[in-house]
């Protein structure tokens, strides 16, 4: 119940590790970031009594997430091999095309706010010609405008 107040774990996909591991991350840092005297779930017994950590331990984490022969990567090892053999080939196809197709548009993003500080000067010093030119349209001339006096 605890994590449900503080973590929406739709919003990572469990079939890729990494993402998977993301969510046990923030799922560890959440726990220990829990107050002592909160109730867990509908055990009435508050996070000391159900053996709260005081912090997360970072090399065992990592050690979980990172080594190959490690229970986390066999079960990942597991899942998506079953998963490729119930999932129809047209539907792995077409995910795979959404991971690149995201992976993408996050490159792009990233290139995007890559500007360098020249490109920037030289949008702008064309935007204000632009501008100067369109306020210098506005005013009459004798060649294509006429007053009224």
């Amino acid at each position: 119940m605890v994590l449900r107040k503080h973590m929406k774990i739709s919003d990572y996909n469990l079939n890729d590790p990494d993402e998977y591991g993301a969510a046990i991350t923030e799922a560890a840092t959440i726990m220990v970031d829990t107050p002592d005297d909160e109730i867990i779930g509908l055990s009435k017994r508050d996070a000391n009594a159900m053996g709260k950590f005081d912090q997360v331990n970072s090399e065992a984490l990592e050690k979980l997430l990172t080594d190959k022969d490690s229970a986390f990567s066999l079960a990942m090892a597991y899942r998506l091999a079953k998963k490729e053999k119930s999932t129809p080939k047209a539907l792995m196809e077409q995910q795979e095309k959404e991971k690149e197709a995201k992976e993408k548009a996050a490159e792009s993003n990233n290139t995007e706010s890559k500007d360098t500080p020249e490109k920037n000067k030289k949008e702008k010093d064309s935007d204000k010609a632009k501008a100067s030119s369109d306020a210098d349209n506005d005013q009459p001339n004798a060649i294509n405008e006429t007053t009224a006096q």
